[in-house]
């Protein structure tokens, strides 16, 4: 059996693994353990062998076993084996596979290296065979289970989700399946798959199956909820100062769009506690005045985007009912993240997408749309070739709808499995977000010690789920144009990408800039000190320009380019 050695630790080829199953298939006789080989005759075929390195490791003493047969079934690359064949000769034959350039190539030994580098534990259950067992300690060791670029340091996770590598392979599955039969896969195969990804989800958020749809991303589920009410005037859509900002453009293009129901604004400033937050939500739906027949919708997050600080959604949906309103929640960040049990929270509508921190393909999401409600919601967005016409008379069945709702790649929505099951074999919800919550504390705390400033908190530590906020040390001019703030911006952006190799969200809140982290399985507290210095450096610079910003983002001939700024997902 051939071995290679690093560290003083064996391993073996994986096709000679393989060829006991055929020595035993053939009939070959187990013999005698060996338990020693001359040291004379290593020396002496080590010495023969200019490939191999100088330095070589201390001798090993290796147990084995050896199944005899014929030797017509090996062959050398000198030609046709001469009997009998010696054992000084076989290895010979057979170093280049082992220590020449062959072994660097040979994909068999690439995978060795990659299940080695996993520092798994060999695993032999009763009777079987040994298994390598994955390594899935959290920290920097996930990265390889990771798609990043090597060097790239991520703490910006929540904007655009990341994909696990064995999500990816069963996503290139999925494709090659698509591509290669597509009538078969479109019309006969994905149905029964999206059927159980949407199982999986209602599992996990405690929901009925068929009151769960799958649909592309969370601003394509609030628009279809919001665009299938039938406005009139004096009815009252209700947002947030830090609602995100598509959701925010649909909510005033509602409002703008005759009827025109009548925007409702309720400005949030952080940290402030949960209490106040429901307290101002409260308020603020008694001083609608009120009519018969008037309906009001409230969209509130369950973790805002930016500042990425979590709200008690779940006491807000009460308070929706108790003042007779309906509660459409975005809980874009909230799937993977934070605990979620629609069965007791009963918001009149939930989405909330999977590619972020459930790590499904970029982009799917969840779209809840309970019994009670489906009556609503006549059409998907855009309208399905499943549509049932609102003076048929018949049930619209919107969550049938949602499954074709025209021809787009299927694989993000159908990867929602493979990332549970990912999540599952690596320690489970809980195990997950324990690491990453206490992380995004730790970093947090890592983080402003480096940077000087403060994390953004309240008194009872209700803010911090898996996203951390902490101050720049940056000060905002009084009347400085938000074309200066989006210049300023792209600034932040350009300098983490191009000269650090890293990312976290920046953004302006309560008129001081903030930077959002997020905290992953892959990230370590070494992490948060990286981009705090980092940030300390583009901070000091942009300070030394602040007296002339136009020169702080220039095109390539030196004019200054304006940009607006932006909101991150």
């Amino acid at each position: 059996m051939s071995m290679r050695t690093r560290s003083n630790r064996v391993r073996a080829d994986p096709e000679d693994v393989a060829l006991l199953d055929v020595l035993r298939a053939i009939g070959g006789t187990p013999a005698v353990p060996l338990t020693s080989i001359s040291p004379a005759l290593t020396q002496t075929l080590l010495s023969a062998s200019s490939e191999l390195p100088a330095e070589l490791p201390p001798p090993l003493t290796v147990q084995t076993y050896v199944w005899a047969a014929g030797t017509g079934r090996l062959e050398l690359q000198s030609g046709p084996i001469t009997n009998p064949l010696q054992y000084d000769t076989f290895v010979k034959e057979k170093l280049w596979r082992w220590a020449g350039s062959g072994a660097d190539s040979n994909q068999d030994y690439v995978e060795v290296d990659r299940r080695r580098d996993m520092q798994g534990a060999i695993v032999v259950p009763a009777g079987g065979e040994g298994e390598l067992q994955p390594d899935y300690t959290f920290g920097h060791n996930m990265l390889q289970y990771f798609m990043f670029d090597k060097g790239y340091i991520n703490l910006n996770h929540g904007s655009y989700g990341s994909l696990p590598r064995p999500v990816y392979e069963k996503c290139l599955e999925i494709t090659k399946r698509s591509e290669g039969r597509p009538d078969s896969f479109h019309r006969r195969e994905y149905q029964a798959e999206l059927k159980e990804c949407r199982a999986k989800v209602a599992k996990l958020m405690n929901c009925d199956l068929d009151e769960c749809a799958i649909t592309n991303n969370t601003t394509h589920g609030v628009h279809t909820i919001l665009n299938n009410f039938h406005w009139k005037k004096g009815d009252v859509l209700v947002g947030f100062s830090t609602t995100y900002g598509a959701v925010h453009n649909m909510i005033q293009y509602v409002s703008e769009t005759p009827p025109n129901p009548t925007q409702i604004t309720v400005v949030l400033t952080f940290p402030m506690s949960h209490t106040g937050i429901i307290d101002k939500l409260r308020q603020q739906l008694k001083d609608i005045p009120r009519h018969d027949g008037q309906t009001i919708v409230v969209v509130l997050d369950a973790i805002i985007s930016v500042p990425g600080v979590v709200l008690p959604w779940e006491e807000m949906v009460k308070v929706c009912k108790q003042e007779g309103a309906y509660s459409l929640v975005d809980g874009a960040h909230a799937i993977g993240q934070i605990d979620i049990d629609l069965a007791v929270s009963q918001p009149d509508f939930f989405v909330t997408n999977c590619h972020k921190w459930l790590y499904a393909k970029r982009s799917a999401a969840v779209v809840y749309i309970p019994e009670r409600n489906q009556h609503i919601i006549h059409s998907t967005f855009p309208t399905s070739h499943d549509y049932v016409s609102i003076n048929s008379g018949k049930k619209p069945d919107i969550i049938h709808q949602f499954d074709w709702t025209g021809t787009i790649d299927m694989a993000p929505f159908l990867s929602i499995s493979h990332a549970l099951k990912f999540r599952e074999e690596i320690g489970g919800e809980k195990k997950i977000n324990d690491y990453c919550h206490n992380l995004a504390v730790k970093g947090g705390e890592v983080l402003a010690g480096v940077l000087k400033t403060n994390v953004l908190e309240n008194e009872n530590k209700e803010l911090t789920a898996n996203m951390v906020n902490v101050r720049l040390p940056l000060t905002i001019p009084d009347g400085l144009p938000p074309t200066k703030l989006g210049e300023i911006g792209r600034f932040f952006i350009d300098r983490l990408l191009d000269d650090y190799n890293s990312f976290s969200s920046i953004y302006v809140h309560n008129g001081q800039w903030w930077t959002r982290c997020s905290a992953q399985i892959w990230n370590e507290e070494s992490d948060f000190e990286f981009i705090g210095n980092a940030f300390l450096n583009i901070c000091n610079e942009i300070q030394q320009l602040m007296n002339d910003l136009s020169s702080i983002h220039k095109t390539n001939d030196g004019i200054p380019k304006e940009t607006t700024e932006g909101t991150d997902p």
